[in-house]
């Protein structure tokens, strides 16, 4: 039995650090079919990462793109200016960069429903323009991404930055009014010797 036309997302795990940025790729497979585009919309949780508008294209297409449709879904696309270039596609769309803004785990999934027409799609280059993917098979290539905060060096760092900052405030404070004691008490004894 042949494997269905579908899209994936790589790798299926991530780990990364809150402020980190994300490599994902979105993959294609067409089997026999050649193809002449893909769109992909892909969902997440947008309080854990945010869609960038860096993309690298791979080599099946000519032409690639992605942007954010709303906070939570992002769109990417694929295709062929020239249909010449139709080809039974395996491999790299393009790669996608996600920003990682918080801490927590989400999953980057592929929005497909069959016969709607804001889903993802492989168009194949048939006279009818076909919809070739398979939505099941998409559906179920996900991609967990978990977020841990930040490092505990830099926090540590930080703190103890602030700890100094204050223990800085308080040397100078300290001075300052050791200082003033000090002028003080050479200018009573001034008057008190010259009564």
């Amino acid at each position: 039995m042949d494997t269905p036309a579908s899209l994936s997302l790589g790798p299926t795990s991530i780990s990364a650090s809150q402020g980190d940025q994300i490599p994902v790729d979105l993959l294609i497979y067409s089997g026999n079919n050649k193809t002449i585009s893909t769109d992909a919309y892909i969902t997440y949780d947008p309080q854990i990462l945010e869609i960038t508008t860096q993309i690298d294209g791979g080599d099946l297409f000519q032409s690639v793109g992605v942007k954010q449709i709303t906070p939570g879904k992002a769109y990417v696309y694929g295709i062929n200016l020239d249909l010449a270039q139709a080809k039974p596609m395996e491999g790299n769309v393009a790669r996608i960069y996600f920003q990682a803004i918080s801490s927590g785990t989400t999953k980057l999934q592929i929005d497909c429903v069959p016969f709607s027409e804001k889903t993802s799609q492989i168009v194949s280059q048939k006279e009818e323009l076909t919809n070739i993917i398979h939505c099941d098979s998409t559906r179920t290539h996900t991609s967990t991404v978990t977020i841990s905060g930040d490092n505990v060096l830099g926090t540590s760092t930080e703190n103890m930055f602030g700890l100094y900052k204050w223990h800085i405030s308080a040397a100078v404070l300290v001075a300052v009014l050791t200082a003033t004691l000090y002028i003080r008490y050479r200018n009573l004894t001034k008057q008190l010797k010259s009564t």
